[in-house]
């Protein structure tokens, strides 16, 4: 497969010339800073599947996916107008 080289300066110049030349296949683009070769910019072979929340749920380790559908506990919190304020409370934990 051929090689086409472009520097940092030539790519910045048009990006989208060097994508899309990239996406033909026909040549590998490799994009160099100061003389190395730096990046290689390859064609994508496909759309990714879609990764539902329970594989990336599973894939951590330690972690289990629960049965059934996932539901969060009802909201319990209420505010009154009775007993003291937060600001209250907060500067007594201060204390």
């Amino acid at each position: 497969m051929a090689q086409r080289t472009y520097t940092l300066k030539e790519f910045s110049a048009n990006p989208s010339r060097v994508i899309h030349q990239a996406m033909q296949g026909d040549e590998e683009v490799v994009i160099t800073l100061r003389g190395v070769p730096a990046v290689r910019l390859v064609p994508a072979t496909g759309p990714a599947a879609p990764v539902s929340l329970e594989a990336l749920w599973a894939a951590m380790p330690g972690m289990t996916v629960p049965a059934g559908p996932m539901v969060l506990p009802p909201k319990r919190l209420s505010l009154t107008g009775r007993g003291p304020t937060a600001a209250d409370m907060l500067l007594e934990d201060r204390r």
